[in-house]
């Protein structure tokens, strides 16, 4: 592994510093030469510490990066909170953050205002069955401003107010991840584009972090608009499996 940035801190605007780090190191990072931010700041006391919801956008978005995944809190029994426990030993992250399929180790794939993101990384070959992981991720807003005296302090609880007031709708549309779910030219009568044909895709989909604390996914169902939107809280993600696509019946 290799580092990208500089070292971090257990603030939000110094992990947003290393996040911006990855952008662009999806076709760099790989088997032997991994892209490596520093680690992660989940359950670290101090000033100006995280939330719960900052905190799974910080594991999910070093996950979808394949960034090697380093704790630097204190994790004996009596000074680590149990959800942060969950959080990082959730298996449906960890198959997210140790796959690499289709030379491309996750990035960000698409932003938009305000301070709306989409980051995504295939997990399989493309074709039937492929998954993609994708993270739609609410960088806009505020959130608690939390101190930590101690370890088991960390992190703090959200503020539901603030949550309900900066959430935003963000869409993924499936033609954004489409080259890592279809086989190139697999199926396209005519002028049609692979872009249109995932207009007409139907995916399962799942929640990573759908379980209660974050504990494991969780199954959303089956959607066949082409299209999935998730109200995602500020600092927030929705972290989600996207895979068994097959055209939707019209």
């Amino acid at each position: 592994m290799w580092r990208t940035s500089t070292d971090v801190l257990q603030t939000w605007a110094r992990i947003m510093m290393q996040l911006e780090s990855l952008v662009g190191m999806g076709k760099v990072s790989r088997p032997g030469a991994w892209a490596f931010p520093d680690a992660l700041e989940v359950g670290v006391q101090g000033g100006g510490v995280m939330t719960w919801t900052e905190s799974k956008a910080n594991v999910a978005l070093f996950a979808i990066t394949s960034s090697p995944l380093f704790l630097s809190n204190d994790v004996r029994e009596g000074y680590v909170q149990p959800r942060v426990v969950s959080l990082v030993v959730n298996r449906a992250m960890l198959r997210v953050n140790q796959a690499y399929a289709q030379n491309f180790a996750g990035d960000r794939i698409w932003s938009g205002e305000v301070g709306k993101e989409i980051w995504a990384k295939p997990l399989t070959p493309a074709g039937p069955g492929a998954t993609v992981a994708v993270v739609l991720f609410n960088r806009n807003g505020t959130t608690a401003q939390c101190n930590a005296a101690t370890p088991i302090d960390a992190p703090c609880d959200d503020d539901p107010a603030l949550a309900k007031a900066y959430a935003q709708e963000i869409t993924l549309h499936f033609d954004l991840i489409a080259k890592w779910l279809l086989l190139a030219g697999a199926g396209l009568s005519g002028g049609e584009s692979r872009g249109e044909r995932a207009l007409e895709l139907s995916c399962d989909i799942a929640d990573v972090f759908g379980g209660e604390n974050a504990t494991g996914e969780v199954s959303l169902g089956r959607v066949g608009n082409g299209s999935h939107t998730a109200m995602v809280p500020p600092h927030g993600v929705a972290f989600l499996l996207i895979g068994n696509c097959t055209q939707s019946s019209l």
